[in-house]
């Protein structure tokens, strides 16, 4: 299996005798009601199946119980999904179940208890196996703690996946991985005590910098303490405040933790669509405020404005390679990845006239949808024409 073509929507590591007949079993019902495909094997203890699923999945689940780490298989399991995280080819969403974060973190509490056997048992694996531990709670991910009941919990969990899989169906994931790729080695996530760290997508109109910025939002904010979309750069300050006292707000009355502003907390802003360099000047009166971890992602068209505001970590959008414009417009045309028979030149044409911007791909696509093929042959040379008219 090609971790570049995953198969599953979901991997769930969990401790068996902790979850598997009460919480791991309500949350599988609750996935399989949304048809979120899960990796599943009957033979537990098959790690070549195991690493299998890990690479054939999008998203891996990670339930932290009590006993989760007095398990060899789960943290060695855990150490296999953090390896894929770090290449970008899989997201994952921790739930701390009846354990602290920060237990988890420093190994302390009850989950500390049960890890402390292991030092006896398996001393040569220990020190991975704590920085394993210590990479995931890096990531907030969910805390039953903060929930009044599993059901809520569950839901939740349910939401939170259904909406990463629609962002990443709806930017379609063809040509997807290489550029998450590079802005995984850009956000250096795991870097959460550095500094703020401010990233530019540049690239021409209708490139995919939008679709590229918000996949990357929706995979990664739960990261963060606090998370911010800003869509009016026009209005950028005035904008931005009362956004991050919402989302502040917001997440004091999910976690209960006493959060009362953005300062000093871990954010992830998305400034969308920066035309100035005065911009990102009035951005930075709050961005300085933000804590230790904080990635702030802008998407402009010239790139000498983020050169100009001393903004390092670019990334340049290129136009789709013909293989994936071809896939992309086939999904968009036919909802399939490859032309059906008969109109396989007329859709090389078409992607041609589109020149590798995914937004002119998705439109030409969409626009024939349906159509037959004299329709397909007049509206293509409607975009011909339009295009030798410069249009």
């Amino acid at each position: 299996m090609s971790s570049s073509n995953p198969v599953y929507d979901v991997f769930l590591s969990y401790r068996g005798k902790d979850t598997r007949k009460t919480f791991v079993s309500h949350l599988l019902h609750s996935l399989a009601e949304k048809s979120i495909r899960v990796f599943e094997d009957e033979n537990l203890m098959n790690s070549e199946s195991h690493l299998a699923g890990i690479r054939a999945s999008k998203t891996a689940i990670v339930v932290i119980s009590a006993n989760y780490a007095s398990s060899s298989w789960c943290v060695d399991e855990l150490v296999q999904i953090l390896e894929f995280q770090r290449k970008g080819s899989l997201t994952i969403i921790p739930v701390y179940y009846g354990v602290g974060r920060s237990d988890v973190q420093r190994q302390t509490g009850k989950f500390g208890e049960q890890f402390l056997k292991q030092e006896i048992e398996n001393p040569d694996k220990i020190k991975r196996w704590r920085g394993a531990l210590n990479e995931l709670a890096k990531i907030q991910g969910l805390q039953s703690e903060h929930w009044e009941d599993e059901a809520a919990l569950i839901q939740e969990i349910t939401d939170v996946l259904w909406n990463r899989l629609s962002a990443s169906n709806f930017c379609g994931p063809v040509g997807m991985d290489h550029h998450m790729k590079t802005m995984y080695k850009l956000l250096d996530l795991h870097d959460e005590h550095g500094e703020v760290r401010e990233i530019g997508i540049c690239g021409r109109g209708g490139i995919g910098k939008t679709t590229l910025a918000r996949y990357v939002y929706r995979l990664i904010s739960c990261y963060f303490d606090v998370h911010v979309l800003l869509e009016d750069v026009n209005k950028v300050q005035k904008e931005l405040q009362s956004k991050l006292i919402q989302a502040s707000l917001s997440t004091y009355m999910i976690s209960r933790d006493g959060i009362a502003s953005f300062t000093g907390k871990r954010v992830l802003l998305l400034a969308d669509g920066v035309d100035t360099i005065e911009q990102i000047d009035i951005l930075r009166k709050d961005i300085k405020l933000f804590g230790p971890g904080s990635r702030v992602i802008f998407t402009c068209q010239d790139k000498h404005v983020f050169s100009a505001s001393g903004i390092n970590h670019l990334y340049q959008v290129e136009p789709m390679v013909f293989s994936e414009a071809l896939q992309f417009f086939s999904s968009c045309a036919f909802r399939q990845i490859h032309p059906p028979r008969g109109f396989e030149n007329l859709s090389v044409r078409a992607v041609k006239l589109a020149d590798g911007l995914p937004f002119m791909v998705a439109a030409v696509g969409s626009e024939l949808y349906g159509r037959s093929k004299e329709e397909w042959k007049m509206v293509l040379s409607k975009y011909k024409q339009s295009s030798d008219e410069g249009i």
